[in-house]
């Protein structure tokens, strides 16, 4: 590899490199022949733009002579390497323990500024790629990026298949993660797309799996669920629940960070954790008017006065999901599955009751704070607060 004056026309300083009986060459800049030393093969110091060129080539002789450049016989990835001073095949997991580690620095960097929201969306997108990153680490100990093509694919597809503690649909959805992970890969080091995921079809997945995804309270079972007489922790968890389906089945996180401010004048105004760009205007049922009164607490930020830091948030989901099971179990109460009953069920058993009542999907999409594609946002207006009210209403009462 060399770096020499071309005496063309204009002049140019260019990069050559040889492997046998291939040439690569690539122009780096023009120069004046008086600005360059030909003994030394580098610029003079009275060149016009020396303190910009003289630096760029020093690096460039640099990375030309590291050596393991001697064992790739490609050159189209030595002048890669060389110009842009970038891995021209990364280990795949090295990218991901990076990527992963600047993302929780991501995650401190909101906690030090109390936007918990935000925080919180950043610790789930943390741990949805670490669980992707823990099970590739047990299948490989390196992968790198000239491994990664349409073969490596299915491989790994059928590794995760075999894999007794994951499902189908488990193992799809950690291909997609995969998949993800991979082009932010490509886009940073600059290299082209080889793996072909999109040619390896998904796992067909049971009907069973699908159905567990629908798991609802039937009317009966809610209007017990929210009659019945329970105390201590069961009723707290038991009233969660029903706020969470009288807020048209938002998300545990969303209730629990609510700040004082997002309530106002019998509304509620929040952004699903969720979902970017999706914000929530809903009104106050007298039903989640008395939840707020029976746990919120009066001169603070937040609404309610349960631990805001995330170790706190979790031991509180936990032991309220493993309340409400208790609490369901002590009335008898199962999903229409016949399994035991979460805080998911809430939102699974809204949709459903709306679906039940002929509520346009537009409007359900709104009052749950489903994403439109671009076409509907430009096309359909926000339906009006009365006729969401009314839908609202409609769905929550029994």
């Amino acid at each position: 590899m060399k770096i020499y004056l071309k005496h063309n026309r204009n002049c140019e300083i260019v990069l050559r490199a040889v492997h046998k009986n291939n040439r690569k060459q690539t122009k780096l800049c023009d120069c004046d022949p008086k600005h360059w030393n030909e003994s030394a093969q580098m610029i003079t110091g009275d060149h016009p733009q020396f303190e910009k060129i003289y630096p760029y080539l020093q690096e460039i002789i640099k990375r030309s002579r590291e050596p393991q450049l001697k064992l790739e016989k490609d050159l189209d990835k030595v002048m890669h390497y060389v110009l842009n001073g970038v891995n021209t095949d990364p280990d795949f997991l090295e990218f991901i323990d990076e990527y992963l580690q600047s993302r929780k620095q991501v995650a401190n960097e909101l906690e030090n500024r109390k936007n918990l929201t935000e925080r919180n969306r950043e610790m789930g997108h943390i741990k949805h790629y670490n669980t992707v990153f823990e099970k590739l680490k047990d299948y490989y100990s390196y992968i790198n990026y000239s491994q990664i093509d349409s073969w490596w694919c299915q491989q790994l597809q059928q590794k995760l298949h075999e894999d007794v503690y994951i499902s189908d649909a488990t193992a799809n959805s950690y291909m997609s993660r995969v998949k993800s992970l991979y082009s932010k890969m490509i886009l940073k080091y600059r290299l082209p797309d080889a793996a072909g995921f999109n040619a390896v079809p998904k796992l067909r997945v049971s009907q069973r799996s699908y159905e567990a995804r629908k798991k609802r309270l039937d009317d009966t079972s809610m209007m017990t669920f929210i009659n019945a007489d329970l105390s201590g922790n069961q009723e707290r968890a038991r009233d969660i629940f029903v706020a969470l389906f009288d807020l048209c089945g938002c998300d545990l996180t969303d209730l629990y960070f609510l700040e004082r401010k997002q309530l106002h004048r019998g509304r509620i105004f929040f952004e699903r954790s969720k979902v970017r760009g999706s914000s929530m205007d809903l009104m106050v049922s007298d039903r989640l008017n008395d939840f707020i009164e029976k746990y919120a607490v009066n001169g603070d930020k937040y609404l309610f006065p349960w631990r805001k830091d995330l170790k706190g948030y979790h031991t509180f989901r936990d032991n309220a999901r493993r309340d409400l099971r208790r609490g369901a179990a002590k009335l008898d109460i199962k999903d229409i599955t016949g399994g035991e009953i979460t805080m998911k069920c809430a939102r699974h058993t809204f949709a459903s009751r709306s679906k039940e009542m002929g509520i346009d999907g537009d409007l359900l999409r709104e009052l749950m704070g489903h994403r439109r594609n671009d076409i509907d946002n430009y096309y359909k207006e926000a339906y009006p607060e009365k006729v969401r009210d009314q839908a609202h209403s409609r769905v929550i009462s029994f």
